[in-house]
């Protein structure tokens, strides 16, 4: 699995420490198994998205990975293009350590919502990451 994306020529390393809020904590004690959510966010500052334009693409390609990544029409200064965001934590099967602790957790699924008319969240499905299994 990759270990940082290539978002208009800059590298982002891949975030491997997840941090859930309580009740997520909660119902991944309860049934072994979390949904967490999270905005997406930006990470060009000089680069000005348009995210009311911005669409989910599914990937699975061969060039761009398992995907999904969202794709967002965005602009410096005249130069208008469209950059793809990948999800900053990856993509199954990879693992992530749990905030403050020694769990580790396998991503599952990854999935990409509209919760506004400019607003998106990146939803990753998450179970416990098991001794042996791989990255």
């Amino acid at each position: 699995m990759t270990r940082d994306y290539v978002i208009a020529g800059r590298t982002f390393r891949r975030r491997s420490i997840l941090k859930l809020r309580p009740e997520d904590r909660a119902t991944l004690a309860e049934t072994g198994r979390v949904t967490a959510r999270f905005p997406v966010e930006w990470p060009i500052p000089e680069y000005h998205p348009d995210m009311t334009k911005a669409f989910a693409d599914e990937g699975k390609t061969d060039i761009w990975g398992a995907g999904p990544y969202l794709k967002v029409p965005n602009r410096q200064g005249d130069n208008e293009v469209v950059n793809r965001v990948f999800c900053p934590w990856g993509y199954p099967p990879e693992r992530l350590r749990l905030a403050r602790s020694r769990t580790y957790l396998k991503i599952v699924g990854v999935a990409l919502d509209r919760v506004g008319e400019a607003a998106w969240e990146w939803r990753l499905d998450l179970r416990p990451w098991r001794e042996g299994e791989p990255d």
